[in-house]
């Protein structure tokens, strides 16, 4: 089952995951759900079919690698339409509900950071964000936490805390 959430904190990002991943029916095995480019201030963590998750994900990384400002509202009309192409190249083609894909994008630069969340091609920035099967669940845990929460609450000790709460 896979679980990813980000939390936006008053000082840092957190991203959690499971490691689990399925191949088929027949396959579980461990591996990394984040993607993680410290130097470039950039994290990425996915829900979804693995393949597509590693292709978007390296578009994403050399997208906002080579953005050369620190407009939040600039980077993620770039994210949305990265995306759009994505899904109209990649996803629509096969009419395959397998293929579908979420994100959290973690970004900090020049000292201020942003948590996205993706759904198909939509973006949007939040202060928590619960992606993958298990999201329902682990929803309806966070809401104890950040409930009408419009920015952060916590600080990172807390937030990387409750991640691995609701994770586990």
């Amino acid at each position: 089952m896979t679980i990813a959430l980000g939390l936006s904190a008053v000082d840092g990002i957190v991203l959690a995951a499971d490691t689990e991943m399925t191949w088929g029916d027949y396959l579980k095995t461990d591996g990394a759900k984040i993607s993680v480019l410290p130097d470039r201030g950039l994290s990425i963590a996915g829900a979804g079919d693995g393949d597509y998750l590693d292709a978007i994900t390296f578009e994403l990384e050399r997208l906002i690698g080579n953005l050369q400002t620190n407009n939040f509202a600039e980077i993620e009309r770039a994210i949305q339409n990265q995306l759009a192409k994505f899904h109209r190249e990649h996803v629509q083609p096969w009419r395959d509900a397998s293929l579908d894909i979420s994100l959290l994008i973690g970004l900090e630069r020049a000292g201020k950071r942003i948590l996205w969340t993706t759904r198909k091609a939509t973006v949007r920035p939040c202060v928590y964000s619960v992606i993958g099967i298990g999201a329902a669940d682990a929803h309806s845990m966070l809401t104890q936490f950040f409930e009408n929460v419009r920015y952060p609450a916590v600080d990172l000790t807390m937030a990387q805390v409750i991640a691995a709460y609701v994770v586990y």
